[in-house]
């Protein structure tokens, strides 16, 4: 049963292709990787490829050829092989392309097989195209033919000699067949056959090569032949009758041949037996003493562990400290700006200023003066309180009046009453009193912007621009960071509006400015902390940990503790060196029991070149060199 696995099998650069079709054989695989040195004897010419093609084509393998050698590409293409400059390249679309190039590669040669074994029919000639050869002359006209009657006499049968047949020659290319007639009635001919059983001498039919006959005497004798049956004087004369149609460059080819048979029959077939084996049992010794190589695959087991610990990062460090369980961490900054509009919902109120004219009375004996907006209120109600217009300056004992107004809008500072009493504010000898109504105060609700209405648009900007700092620091983070969450810190740089508090508006923006400050530590140095603890609890060489995850995180000022969990692959390392000089000189099957009881090793595959080198006699060599070792193993 053939395996699904691909296996991949590692050409030599002299390796023949007797026993590169070996090696495929026996893998025991439907997939098969010939990696191929750019220098092998494979994909020196196109034979080797069409061979092995050929080869494979009536087998359930599947072969791809790895090289790098640009040229042997289109080598290989013409032999119907797939060939890559990679392992890694070798895909599932090349597997199907391979097997369609097999696919229509045997539809071909079933089509050539089909039509070379394909039933050839024969012209059949019948008796009268015979006739029609034998008398082309006679009148083609047909004749109708009459049936007459007539008595047949009964006649005693005769027995007679049946008649030879007329002499003739066929010319079938450039060789001509003389049939028919009589030997016996030439005489020449039978002296020919008697010099022949003489001599050896050759009867010569053609005028291509020179001859020491006359041309008159050879004229003679092809005459002689023609039309002559010779078969009974050959069977009595015990010869072969041998004519030459050849032209006289057949002549080099027999001599050479004849060398060869006098070369066998000098020499006896023992001693050509003899020196074969000597050669072959030479050929053995030296490819036995001087061409000897191994090629060595080891398989290394592997475990599946969890792993877990606890760590802490800290901003101030600089490596990773598995003594401590401490790795580096590093702060990162993101910084972002909004703008936004919004209603504005707080209620005011706006109106006129309510005015009139007023008496000031200089009650003292001195002039007094007042400045432009000091205030007076009204006696009988102090909270209405008004302002003067201008600086007025009254003399001793003098009057005066003035335009008062109220220091704020409102009805409540209309005054329909005259002569009301006011006071000064500080000039108590100033006795005032409105000598006109004062009037023209009004008041009217609008909107304006509260301070509730700034608070509210700040928190809803900062929550979206938080969001926004977030995923820009997520962007900027590569493959090997890991932000730790909840040691985010958000700071706002500024924040301003388009309107002032208690502004009368109906719609106002804002601008806001914010930085986001968190921590981030390397996916890496996690892996390096966890494998070191790996390989110093559980003693192996080889630790390949996946990705960790990060779990229980607390933030202090400048760093972070937290747990991390991993999955982690195990395995033993084997130094190669070394066990090349521990194997040297052992057996095939020794060392390979050797290897397989080391500590970590799973599989080990030993491959030896010469491979018609016995089992029995094979051993690793002691020239290191010729021991060729690699690993086989997922952790690197």
């Amino acid at each position: 049963m053939v395996a699904n696995k691909t296996v991949k099998i590692f050409i030599e650069p002299d390796e023949e292709i007797v026993f590169i079709l070996e090696k495929i054989m026996q893998a025991g695989s439907s997939r098969v990787i010939l990696i191929v040195p750019s220098t092998a004897a494979l994909i020196s010419s196109a034979v080797s490829l069409k061979i092995l093609s050929r080869r494979l084509v009536d087998t359930p393998i599947l072969s791809v050829l790895v090289c790098d050698n640009e040229g042997a590409s289109g080598l290989a293409k013409k032999a119907n092989l797939m060939m890559c400059k990679k392992v890694s390249a070798v895909t599932k679309e090349v597997w199907l392309e391979t097997k369609s190039l097999k696919e229509t590669q045997k539809q071909e040669m079933n089509r050539l097989k089909a039509e070379l074994l394909g039933e050839r029919k024969e012209e059949v000639i019948s008796d009268q195209d015979l006739n029609e050869v034998e008398a082309p002359n006679e009148d083609p006209t047909p004749v109708k033919a009459k049936i007459i009657d007539e008595p047949v006499p009964m006649v005693a049968p005769v027995i007679t000699a049946k008649p030879r047949l007329k002499g003739r020659v066929v010319d079938i290319g450039k060789l001509k067949i003389y049939s028919g007639g009589d030997i016996k009635e030439n005489q020449e001919l039978l002296n020919l056959i008697r010099d022949r059983k003489k001599d050896g001498k050759v009867v010569n039919l053609t005028l291509d090569e020179a001859s020491d006959d006359n041309s008159e005497d050879m004229d003679t004798r092809k005459k002689g032949l023609l039309g002559q049956d010779v078969i009974e004087e050959l069977n009595s004369a015990g010869d072969t009758f041998r004519t030459r149609t050849t032209k006289r460059a057949s002549s080099g080819i027999s001599n050479f041949f004849g060398k060869i048979s006098a070369f066998f029959k000098a020499v006896s077939i023992k001693k050509v037996l003899l020196g074969f084996g000597i050669a072959l049992i030479a050929f053995f010794v030296v490819s036995y003493l001087f061409f000897v190589s191994v090629d060595i695959s080891i398989t290394l087991s592997e475990n599946k562990i969890s792993a877990k610990t606890s760590i802490t990062a800290k901003t101030e460090a600089k490596e990773v400290d598995t003594a401590g369980s401490i790795i580096p961490a590093m702060s990162i900054t993101k910084e972002n700006t909004s703008s936004s509009e919004a209603q504005t919902t707080g209620i005011g109120y706006t109106g006129e200023y309510a005015q009139g004219t007023a008496s000031f009375i200089n009650t003292s004996s001195s002039p007094v003066t007042i400045k432009a907006g000091t205030q007076i209120s009204l006696n009988s109600n102090t909270q209405l309180k008004y302002t003067i217009a201008e600086d007025l300056v009254i003399g001793a004992q003098g009057a005066t009046t003035k335009l008062i107004k109220a220091v704020n809008f409102g009805e409540e500072y209309n005054i329909k009453e005259t002569l009301q009493e006011f006071t000064a504010t500080g000039h108590s000898d100033i006795a005032v009193s409105n000598i006109t109504q004062i009037s023209g105060g009004t008041k009217s609700e609008v909107k304006v912007l509260s301070k509730e209405d700034i608070e509210s648009l700040k928190a809803s900007m900062e929550e979206q621009l938080k969001s926004v700092l977030i995923n820009d620091m997520k962007l900027i983070l590569n493959e090997d960071d890991i932000l730790l969450t909840g040691s985010e810190k958000f700071s706002v740089v500024t924040f301003t509006t388009s309107k002032n508090e208690n502004d009368q508006t109906d719609t106002f923006t804002a601008d806001l400015k914010m930085t986001l400050t968190a921590m981030k530590v390397l996916k890496s140095d996690i892996k390096l902390l966890l494998a070191d603890k790996v390989k110093t609890e559980n003693s192996v060489d080889k630790v390949q940990v996946s990705d960790p995850v990060v779990e229980n995180l607390t933030i202090a000022e400048n760093s972070a503790t937290f747990d991390v969990r991993a999955n982690a692959d195990t395995a033993n390392d084997v130094d190669l060196e070394v066990l090349k000089q521990e194997i040297a000189g052992k057996g095939v099957l020794e060392a390979k029991d050797y290897i397989k009881n080391l500590s970590g090793v799973e599989d080990v595959r030993i491959r030896y070149t010469p491979a018609y080198i016995p089992q029995s006699l094979q051993k690793i060599p002691d020239d290191l060199s010729k021991i060729s070792m690699q690993k086989n193993t997922v952790l690197e």
